[in-house]
This record gives structure tokens, sequence and C-alpha cells, in this order.
């Protein structure tokens, strides 16, 4: 029998034997990095403010463990007060749910406050957002 959340074996004390150490989960990184030899996803952002635009690079894969990342980075691209944000995400090889959502509130983030945000999706970003009917509702656009 092995545990659901440990890929190891549940081994059950034995009577007037000594206990067995079981190992505990590790904490979740606080701050997704690149690279990240063994622990979560690697992803790669960057911020580059080229004047009236703000540009938002994703390389990587966006998932429950680097969405922090990406959030911080969409953050610092819409609180730069310029009035287009440009999100590339034409080379992010996956995205999740997570990633999804982060793109929603940014996109209502940004019209909250008066800012084009334009979304330039890869296949993977485009894929996922089209299987949770979102392509319009994101307004991506198709890489150049």
């Amino acid at each position: 029998m092995t545990s659901p959340v440990f890929p190891v074996p549940l081994i059950p004390r034995r009577p007037g034997g000594a206990d067995v150490a079981v190992p505990q989960p590790r904490a979740a990184p606080s701050a997704p990095t690149w690279p990240d030899d063994d622990e979560g996803t690697p992803l790669v952002v960057t911020v580059k403010d080229r004047g009236e635009v703000c540009v938002v690079h994703a390389d990587g894969e966006v998932d429950i463990a680097t969405a922090p990342l990406l959030g911080r980075a969409l953050e610092a691209g819409l609180a730069g007060g310029r009035p287009t944000v440009v999100v590339d995400l034409r080379r992010i090889s996956f995205v999740d749910c997570t990633g999804i959502g982060l793109l929603t509130a940014a996109r209502f983030r940004a019209r909250d406050q008066g800012t084009r945000l334009r979304i330039v999706a890869g296949r993977a970003v485009a894929r996922t957002a089209a299987l949770l009917e979102l392509t319009t509702a994101l307004g991506l656009h198709e890489p150049a």
C-alpha cells in the first residue's frame, strides 16, 4: 500500500518496534526561479519598458507552482502606467487554469484602469483558452 501524497510505502508500526521515519512534504517555494533543478516547473519572465508599451515576455510552463512569478510580472507591467501592455506568451509550452485565471484577472484590471492589454498567445495558451471557451473573452491575438 502506498500513500496518495508520497510515493513511498506506508509502513505500519510494529508492536514493540522502533518508529519508522516517514518523509515530510517540502514547503512550496515562495518565488519560483530559473533554473529550478528538481522542484516545480521552469519559467522565465521578463518585463521590458519600451516607451509607450510595456512588454511582459514569458518562456516555459505556467502552472500552480510558477503562476506567482507570472502574476508579479503582470502586476508590474500594469502598474507601470503605460497605455499598452503586451503579454508575449508565444514561448509558453504549457499553461493550466491557474495561468488562464491570471490572464483573466489582468484583463479585467487593465480594462478598469484604461490600459490596452494585448495577449499574444502561442499554441499552448490558445489551446487551453479554447478548451475553456475564453479565447474571445481574453482577446487573444495570434502571433504575427
